[in-house]
């Protein structure tokens, strides 16, 4: 199962990334690159950890990303983290995610709404809940959201988002069935290369 896993993870990792090295020489002269990078706090989702149910805290949520704008849609690749203490307990849980995202941008007046919305992989890592030793294991992942861009002067915008995160559901070791799920809200600056 665990060899599957790596295998599908490494074959979406390698199709997004021959995607975003594709596009800059198919796209006409109206496209370009960007670089993105955002902070933000994020809500994971109540789940069951062995026989608890374990309740997150507020927790943070970091994004960078590499992508191509072409007229009134973009895609990209993205490297995110969100991390978050467990109230009810000593341990922690953090996501780690490779996806590859969608956007399509609306026309408006002096800024730029847009929705999202992506698919990848995560790595859930549980630390020390119940007092059980640190384990992780590898699921699927998606994204929805939606934001706007507000343009600072030159290439630069600033971009704030809402983001709904969760992932399929995955067997853990001691085996039991759970998933996470977030939303999240995040502020970032978006740079055209």
């Amino acid at each position: 199962m665990e060899d599957t896993m790596k295998k599908q993870c490494s074959l979406l990792a390698g199709a997004v990334a021959a995607t975003l090295m594709a596009l800059p020489a198919s796209a006409s002269a109206a496209s370009n690159n960007y670089v993105s990078g955002a902070i933000g706090l994020s809500w994971l989702n109540n789940f069951h950890y062995d026989s608890f149910l374990e309740r997150p805290g507020t927790g943070v949520m970091l994004l960078a990303a590499y992508g191509v704008n072409h007229k009134d849609y973009r895609i990209e690749g993205e490297l995110g983290y969100q991390g978050s203490d467990i109230d009810n307990d000593t341990g922690s849980v953090s996501v780690s995610s490779i996806l590859g995202n969608g956007y399509y941008n609306f026309k408006a007046q002096g800024f730029t709404p847009y929705v999202t919305a992506g698919a990848g992989v995560a790595d859930v890592r549980f630390h020390e809940i119940g007092g059980l030793a640190t384990t992780h294991n590898t699921a699927l992942a998606y994204q929805i959201g939606a934001g706007a861009e507000f343009p600072l002067g030159g290439s630069t915008k600033l971009d704030a988002r809402y983001r709904f995160f969760s992932t399929l559901d995955f067997t853990t070791n001691p085996g039991f069935n759970t998933h996470i799920a977030s939303h999240s809200l995040s502020l970032g600056l978006k740079v055209d290369l």
